[in-house]
């Protein structure tokens, strides 16, 4: 009988044992586009900084590992979002997006990294922003 086929000897166990590893390892090795492996995006804002204050319209830009674009080109894409109220997300495509309709205050501004069909791609910045006066009353 043929070393490692049907016998119990170490080497017998350890040929599936390798190619079991091998397939994991592959496996894991990239995410399901073909693309980078998960938890490798980056994604920082450079504008506005953290603790500016801003007064509206203003710009976010942000710099990421990824190509952004819109979700035909199977590209990343960014959804930017206030106090916590994903549901009234602002979804931008390129590495810029213009903030029109922000109360004067203090905010939490949070920027995510999206996948094409829009699912969380993990890389998130989250940084606080004042829009009008810094110390604004009742904020």
């Amino acid at each position: 009988m043929p070393l490692g086929v049907g016998n119990n000897t170490a080497m017998g166990k350890r040929v599936p044992l390798l190619a079991a590893c091998a397939l994991l390892l592959a496996l894991g090795a990239c995410d399901s586009t073909g693309g980078a492996p998960a938890g490798d995006d980056t994604l920082s804002i450079l504008e506005p900084s953290s603790g500016a204050t801003v007064s509206t319209p203003f710009t976010v830009r942000v710099k990421t590992s990824d190509a952004l674009g819109t979700t035909e080109t199977g590209n990343h894409h960014i959804y930017i979002w206030f106090d916590g109220n994903e549901a009234k997300h602002q979804i931008s495509y390129s590495d810029t997006a213009r903030v029109t309709d922000l109360p004067d205050g203090a905010h939490k501004m949070t920027v995510s990294l999206r996948n094409a069909d829009h699912t969380d791609a993990g890389a998130r910045v989250e940084i606080p922003i004042t829009v009008g006066a810094a110390g604004v009353p009742g904020y």
